[in-house]
């Protein structure tokens, strides 16, 4: 397959593993699609336009018709202008014409539903039953990361420790997602549906955009910043004073949940934004923040000796995708303590700092 071809719509609407993540997404096909959109980011933009095509086909004015039967049909329909389109070849024709006869036959497909020409074989005076649209969890442990797309085609990268809700197919209307822990969002931009998180105690809205939320629930704090666009950010709690606050790049919205406060400031992209390139950074950080941070980074566990805990010990450092055993190296080298790894056991002693 050329790439000219793989730039082209029709490749995704003759692709049947395509076409059966848009109408029925399983954890495999999210991860070879995603996979897919990360070697290739040139074809976000086609992709886009592909399943947005395959999602126009949904059944709205016939509600008797099951989504299940419609997926069946749209899948059928690809299949038999699959067949065609390999007879066609064999003769010569182009695939430009073919790309159209899927178009046709997709858009006829929407005709009959819209017009009620398809019937199941159900009695016509049977209760229909609406059916509600699929939640989808994903959750990551202490020690991974996780790379995911979501239906409208926008990338997410979730944290340690971290977890995101998300409906199969998003709806008329706003694209509403929760988190919980840390996600950063690359929003594909669509202005007739805003894209809505809830995380913790605020509601981020952004028509398209990139943007990174940390909300630990033991923290009592939501930190929104910003990579590119603009988003609003907004308590969820408006009982006081109505707050909101709009932000562009290199904004943050620092919410605190206790004094319902919302703060607005500039900071470092950088140091917000380096865990999803797998760099974690320490500023003049204390270290029993950074033993923090690095059992949930590493998915391990700190038994820290009672001198050390007391110590006034601070961390200035950045590591790229560096082992434990190296990050605690480097450690070493500045503050003096042991350590000793049991597995997922870590033992820390010393004298404390200087």
């Amino acid at each position: 397959m050329t790439d000219r071809e793989q730039n082209s719509i029709y490749y995704y609407l003759q692709n049947e593993s395509f076409v059966k993540w848009v109408l029925n997404p399983t954890d495999e096909l999210n991860h070879y699609w995603s996979r897919w959109l990360q070697e290739k980011p040139d074809q976000r933009h086609v992709i886009t336009q592909a399943r947005a095509f395959i999602q126009s086909a949904k059944i709205r004015h016939n509600p008797r018709i099951s989504s299940e039967a419609h997926n069946r049909i749209l899948l059928n329909a690809v299949a038999n202008n699959q067949r065609k389109n390999r007879q066609e070849q064999r003769i010569g024709v182009s695939s430009r014409r073919s790309y159209w006869s899927v178009a046709a036959a997709l858009i006829l497909l929407i005709g009959f539903i819209g017009f009620g020409w398809l019937r199941d074989t159900t009695d016509e005076h049977q209760a229909v039953v609406e059916k509600v649209p699929t939640v989808n969890i994903k959750e990551t442990k202490a020690g991974e990361k996780l790379d995911l797309m979501l239906p409208d085609g926008s990338h997410v990268r979730l944290n340690s420790l971290s977890s995101i809700t998300y409906p199969s197919n998003f709806e008329e209307g706003a694209r509403e997602v929760k988190i919980s822990g840390e996600v950063f969002f690359e929003v594909v931009r669509d202005i007739t549906r805003p894209f809505v998180v809830g995380a913790g105690a605020t509601k981020t809205t952004v028509l398209g955009t990139s943007f990174n939320i940390n909300s630990f629930d033991q923290t009592g704090e939501d930190m929104i910043t910003v990579a590119s666009g603009k988003v609003s950010v907004e308590p969820l709690d408006q009982s006081g004073a109505s707050q909101q606050v709009y932000l562009t790049k290199g904004d943050q919205a620092l919410y605190i949940s206790q004094g319902y406060a919302l703060e607005k400031r500039q900071v470092s992209l950088e140091y917000y934004l380096a865990w999803k390139d797998n760099i974690i950074i320490f500023r003049d950080e204390p270290l029993s923040e950074v033993f923090k941070r690095l059992e949930r980074w590493y998915g391990v566990s700190f038994e820290i000796a009672d001198e050390m805990t007391q110590a006034s010990c601070r961390i200035h450092a950045q590591f790229n995708n560096e082992s434990l055993e190296n990050v605690l190296r480097s450690m070493q080298a500045v503050h003096e303590f042991e350590f000793q790894i049991e597995g997922k056991m870590i033992y820390i002693r010393g004298s404390g700092c200087e």
